[in-house]
């Protein structure tokens, strides 16, 4: 059911947080972040768990692989880019 509403790959990955009873689940699509609400889930994005690694000094800078996800085609607004970077304290 969840196939018709989302990609495949998010519905999966939402039945599998459920049957684990995760605390959070990775989910970057609006579809797929709705369901979660809907299930009680809590999420966070790829952009979420790259700043998180930031903040944790897991990574010394999120540029070069927001720069990379994008080469890639990884779809990031250039707002929401310029967004994270400032929060990051990496803004041009």
């Amino acid at each position: 059911m969840l196939e018709r509403e989302i990609h495949v790959g998010e519905a999966e990955a939402l039945v599998l947080a459920v049957e684990a009873e995760a605390d959070w689940v990775l989910l970057d699509e609006r579809a797929a972040r709705d369901v979660a609400e809907t299930l009680g889930l809590s999420y966070m994005g790829l952009l979420g768990v790259l700043a998180r690694a930031k903040r944790d000094r897991l990574i010394p800078s999120i540029r070069p692989l927001l720069d990379a996800l994008r080469a890639h085609g990884f779809w990031v607004s250039d707002a929401l880019y310029e967004y994270v970077l400032a929060q990051m304290g990496e803004a041009p």
